[in-house]
């Protein structure tokens, strides 16, 4: 499509880079390559272009060290592609057969299917269909004849003339499955003849039952009948391009979804293939129209004609990527010339998963405007346009791969608003280019290289530093495979190594590239020499260069592995074809070939090498074995086998990771005098990949556990050694990265969070199965009699692995649950003096485990021996802790502390007893009874102790004592609907407003009573309260009938002092203010005095601060005042004369 006019040899094929060149070595030609490939049988093959498979190994020459400059040609390297794979020997044995027929273009027509990694090829009458991802020799290959009435004579001249009018699909029937990189094993193939019409489909390929095609040919409408059906109107069709939905399928689907590009729109169609092919159109949408606010004719204002090329839909089936070439004129020269430019559309919100659509409804838009690819191209002929293809879904990111007409591939890429071309082309007896695809990537995380099926070479990939460093801007003028682009961007790097990598700005090596939101730097500038020198220098590199010795020592430990793997293998076996099978199926096996792939498929330089041989070789990328168990383990494990199978498999893991992380550790150990300071460093076997790799396997194993009951000892056997060395290793690199973090400063909860929670889960998972190899080596005993000390023997010697990684790691848990299975109290004492952290450590644990368990008496037991310890904490749990004060004759302390508990509004102290072998809670509230005897206690302790507050200590407990009696009294006399808890200690103030509540005159008295044994400041806060207690002390008695009974009856006043006596303010003032009042902590004098004092309360206005001017707001105050006053002022004085005066006087005031 595109090159300069002139044409330099530049690609591995010249003389100099023959096998016997001493920096080149060289690839022996392969005894099975047909001789028709080689130089005798095609004759004066040319010298230049891509290198063929015969010329020296790529991959080979990317691993020897870049020598002096440009001169041993290392730049041109680097913008070569990489030989993938050679064709199966049956299409050789074809091509052969053909060439002895005599045709010139032997093969028709081949093509690649990105979805199944499939490649094909039609010979003759015979299509080929193999995996181009199998190796470098596919050694499986299927061959499905063409029916004869696909191939008869009516379309033999197409045959051989236009055999790019094949299409192929291959349908994956197994898609379900974790495909990561093994091969196809299900997958229908529907083969389509764009010019005739003609549609084969085989059902299953891989199904010896289901091989058998069905056709479908284009049949003639009548043009009288005027009808014509949905098969026949998709034949009538010029249809650009084909395109087939990646949709999910599986074999039971009979139909799928293809689109068609034609000269002006997008069709959508569905083909129902069994029992009969059937073709649907679904809907259409217009691209080139005669409306201009539709399709891209608005934005193409002026060219002359419009020709939609082809074609291709993104792996998710909603962007379609359309190749445009547009007839222009240009306006000085007037010359005519072709624009290559893409346009990208997709569905509008919401359309992609409509199941119905109306006829005018439009589903598309543009993604963007048009990208123009090539400016100016020579102007071609219609058959040489329509032959023209596209591929996306390559490197660089957003690229698209152009297959044009003449054989030539042009990958082009789009960087900073302007376009870049890179050219694959091939010598003329390489062939055309059939097709190009992408390598799948094994996480589908990222795009694949580019893959380029060859008409005679095999299979190519082009790398992605190939196309950034070989990618020019695009000529003027493009002529048609008459040289290579790849020449200017040689001399170019020649310029710059010469130059010290200093090129000029805006040329191709100094250009930094990018595609999207991803950018590249072009790989010149700096020598390799001078990056080296600068990573000697770093902070981390002392390090980096030590753990690479580590990796390798890893790797050849694992490499030892594997080999003795294989030899047990093969004792195993009869013939060396079953041994080959074994190994190939053991899980090591298979993660090694799966990291290998995913090592290849990055770098394609790579590809001619074995996976296994890859993996070895990538020492320092060690660390995606680990990514691959993290993201592929079930497909390594082989996730439909047997459970017990599966742990096999996991085992065999297991012990590949922990010989290989032990393997690295022993090399640090034996070199440790080389290593730096590793403070604030994160070795690579503490990374996130690593840790990641490592709980994958063990979560695997521990959900197998669950699953699997076996009674096999040596599995059991083979499970606990390994689970064991997995959870070492995965909790020694989770400290390891703690530790660094918190030296770095850097945020670490999460991630001691993460580590505390699978260690308590990986310990847990062993002490089970611990206790499961116990009692099936205590059943191979075949004791006769229960032996208690032989099963106990036998569990201290398992568990002893597992007690130095929990005391290690603080699994304080499975210590617990160790000694306590154990009855063992010395470990346990032992194992709590080792641990005594801050927060208490193993002691704490202990002690929260005997709390919750009821055992309050080993509690304290422990308290003889971890006296600071249990002491810390009980201060959570003061219901215990004033016994193991009591223990420690801390007395003061305990009165302090049982004071709290008697008056605490949580339910009392448990009732511990020894007699607790369930460890059933016997837990029940305190009554107040019980309350009034730790009251009791509290106050014997203050005795006991004897501080300087002793005695100020047990009045305050007397008195609470008294208020808790008084509770009991008043919860005897309330209704039963107003009962109170009984238990509860009620505060002083709710007491006395259940009394007020109440009203009733048994009551009256007791809120005095309360007051009496409350504190000074509590009267004084509560003065609110207190006159209402004075003011319903008032109302408890008639004084309007106690005057008129005495004034009646002419009482003495002998008689009306006893009256006034049995009135209730005569009792509360002689329980506030009598000579026998017991007040504790000041008088009700300091709060509300009995009368108002002018000296004294000159300047108080509010009378009510006095019983006398409370009582002067009673409604019978005014006739029976001064008998009120008098009941309040005798219970004051108290000696009978002085009453009798007092009453006297209040008779006579009458």
């Amino acid at each position: 499509m595109f090159s300069p006019a002139a044409r330099k040899p530049h690609l591995a094929g010249t003389p100099s880079q023959g096998r016997n060149h001493p920096d080149s070595p060289s690839t022996p030609l392969d005894e099975t390559r047909p001789s028709f490939l080689s130089s005798t049988s095609v004759p004066g093959r040319p010298t230049t272009g891509t290198p063929a498979p015969w010329s020296s190994r790529l991959s080979v020459l990317a691993r020897i060290p870049i020598v002096k400059g440009a001169e041993k040609g290392g730049s041109c390297k680097q913008i070569q592609p990489v030989y993938v794979g050679e064709f199966p020997q049956v299409v050789r044995n074809a091509q052969a057969s053909l060439l002895k027929k005599g045709f010139d273009n032997s093969l028709v027509a081949g093509g690649m299917d990105k979805e199944t990694s499939l490649a094909w090829i039609i010979c003759d009458t015979q299509l080929f269909i193999w995996s181009y991802l199998s190796g470098t020799v596919p050694k499986n290959c299927f061959v499905l004849e063409l029916p004869s009435s696909v191939v008869g004579d009516r379309i033999v001249g197409v045959k051989y003339t236009n055999g790019r009018n094949w299409m192929l699909c291959a349908v994956r029937w197994d898609v379900s499955s974790k495909k990561v990189f093994e091969q196809c094993n299900s997958a229908g193939i529907i083969l389509c003849n764009q010019e005739t019409g003609a549609v084969v489909y085989w059902p299953d390929i891989y199904s010896e039952s289901l091989n058998v095609p069905v056709v479908s040919l284009s049949e003639p409408q009548s043009k009288e009948t005027g009808n014509s059906n949905s098969t026949s109107q998709m034949n009538e069709l010029c249809a650009r391009s084909l395109v087939w939905h990646p949709q999910y399928t599986s074999s039971d689907d009979s139909s799928r979804q293809f689109f068609l590009l034609t000269d002006h729109e997008i069709q959508c169609w569905n083909i129902v293939f069994i029992p009969n092919i059937n073709v649907k159109k679904l809907w259409s949408h217009e691209i080139v129209g005669n409306d201009g606010h539709l399709g891209i004719k608005k934005d193409l204002a002026g060219q002359k004609q419009i020709w939609l090329l082809d074609m291709q839909l993104d792996d998710r089936g909603k962007e379609f990527t359309i190749l445009v070439a547009t007839s222009c004129k240009d306006r000085v020269s007037s010359s005519n010339y072709i624009q290559y430019s893409l346009l990208t559309m997709q569905y509008k919100p919401g359309c992609s998963t409509k199941n119905s659509w109306s006829t005018n409804e439009r589903l598309l838009e543009k993604k963007a405007p048009l990208q123009t690819v090539i400016p100016k191209a020579r102007v071609e002929d219609r058959g040489y346009l329509f032959s023209t293809r596209i591929r996306v879904g390559g490197k660089p990111s957003g690229s698209v791969i152009i297959l044009s007409g003449d054989g030539t591939a042009t990958v082009t890429s789009y960087w900073k608003g302007s376009s870049r071309l890179y050219q694959f082309d091939l010598p003329w007896d390489g062939g055309k280019v059939l097709d190009a695809s992408v390598f799948p990537s094994i996480d589908d995380s990222e795009e694949g290289a580019w893959v380029v099926l060859t008409e005679k070479a095999g299979v190519w990939a082009i790398p992605e530093k190939a196309v950034l460093l070989g990618g020019v801007e695009p000529p003027e003028r493009s002529l048609s495979r008459m040289g290579s682009l790849n020449e200017s961007v040689v001399d170019e790097e020649k310029k710059s190594q010469k130059t010290g990598g200093k090129t000029l700005p805006g040329r191709p090596g100094s250009e930094a590239w990018g595609s999207g939101d991803r950018q590249r730097v072009a790989l010149v500038g700096k020598t390799a020499q001078d990056e080296e020198a600068e990573a000697l220098l770093s902070r981390r590199s002392t390090l980096i260069i030590m753990e690479h010795g580590e990796k390798l020592s890893s790797m050849i430990q694992l490499r030892e592995l594997q080999n003795l793997l294989s030899q047990n293998r093969k004792y195993l076996s009869d013939s060396p074809s079953s041994h080959a099978q074994s190994e190939a199926s053991g899980s090591l096996w298979n993660l090694i070939q799966l990291v290998g792939e995913k090592a290849r498929r990055n770098t394609v330089l790579l590809m001619d090498r074995d996976n296994s041989e890859v993996f070895y070789t990538k020492v320092s990328d060690i660390e995606e074995l680990f990514y691959c168990l993290s993201h592929h383990l079930e497909y390594v494990i082989g996730g439909g086998q047997p459970f017990i199978i599966q742990m096999q498999r996991a085992c065999e893991l297991s012990n590949a990771c922990t010989t290989l992380i032990q393997a690295a550790m022993h090399y640090r150990d034996e070199h440790r005098n080389w290593y730096p300071s590793l403070e604030g460093l994160s070795s690579w076997n503490c990374q996130h990949v690593i840790r990641s790799g490592l709980w994958s396997l063990a979560s695997l194993i521990m959900h197998l556990l669950k699953e699997v009951q076996a009674t096999d000892m040596s599995v059991e056997q083979e499970t606990w050694s390994q689970l064991e060395g997995l959870t070492d290793v995965l909790l020694d690199a989770y400290t390891s990265s703690i530790t660094a973090k918190i030296e770095c400063g850097e945020e670490h909860h999460g991630l001691v969070e993460e580590y505390c929670q699978r260690r308590d889960e990986l310990l847990g998972s062993l002490y089970d199965l611990a206790k499961r190899l116990t009692e099936l080596k205590y059943q191979e005993s075949h004791l006769s009699e229960e032996d208690l000390e032989r099963r106990e023997a036998i569990f201290r010697e398992l568990t002893e692995p597992l007690l130095l990684i929990a005391r290690r790691h603080e699994g304080y848990q499975t210590l617990w649950q160790l000694c306590y299975d154990l009855s063992d109290t010395g470990l346990l004492r032992t194992l709590m003096h080792e641990s005594l952290g801050p927060k208490g450590g193993f002691s704490y644990f202990v002690f929260k485990q005997l709390m919750k368990s009821h055992q309050y008496s080993k509690l304290l037991r422990l308290g003889e021996e971890f006296q600071e310890e249990l002491a810390i904490f009980l201060k959570e749990h003061k219901d215990l802790l004033w016994l193991h004060e009591l223990y420690l004759k801390q007395f003061s302390s305990a009165s302090e502390t049982l004071h709290a508990v008697a008056l605490s509004l949580d339910d009392g102290p448990p009732s511990m007893t020894e007699e607790e072998p369930e460890m059933v809670q016997i837990k029940r509230s305190s009554s107040l009874a019980d309350r009034r005897r730790l009251l009791n206690l509290s106050k014997i302790a203050a005795v006991a102790g004897k501080d300087k507050s002793f005695e100020m200590k047990t009045r305050r407990i007397e008195a609470d004592l008294q208020i808790l009696k008084l509770q009991e009294e008043i919860v005897r006399h309330l209704s039963d609907d107003r009962e109170e808890d009984i238990n509860r200690p009620l505060p002083p103030g709710e007491l006395i407003e259940v009394c007020l509540r109440e009203a009733s005159k048994e009551l009256c008295l007791k809120p005095f009573e309360v007051f009496a044994w409350t504190s000074s400041s509590f009267r004084k806060s509560n003065r609110s309260l207190l006159e209402e207690c004075w003011k319903n002390a008032a109302s408890q008695d008639d004084w309007i009938a106690l005057i008129q009974v005495s004034t009646a009856e002419s009482w003495s006043d002998k008689v009306v002092l006893e009256a006034l006596r049995e009135t209730v303010l005569y009792k509360a003032s002689s329980w506030c203010y009598g000579p026998e009042s017991q007040i504790h902590g000041g008088g009700f004098e300091e709060v509300m005095p009995l009368q108002k004092d002018d000296d004294e309360f000159s300047s108080i206005k509010d009378e009510s601060l006095s019983v006398e001017g409370i009582l002067m707001q009673h409604k019978d105050f005014p006739d029976a005042g001064k008998l009120m006053l008098t009941a309040v002022m005798l219970a004051k004085v108290g000696d009978d004369a002085m009453v009798e005066e007092h009453v006297a006087m209040a008779m006579d005031s009458r």
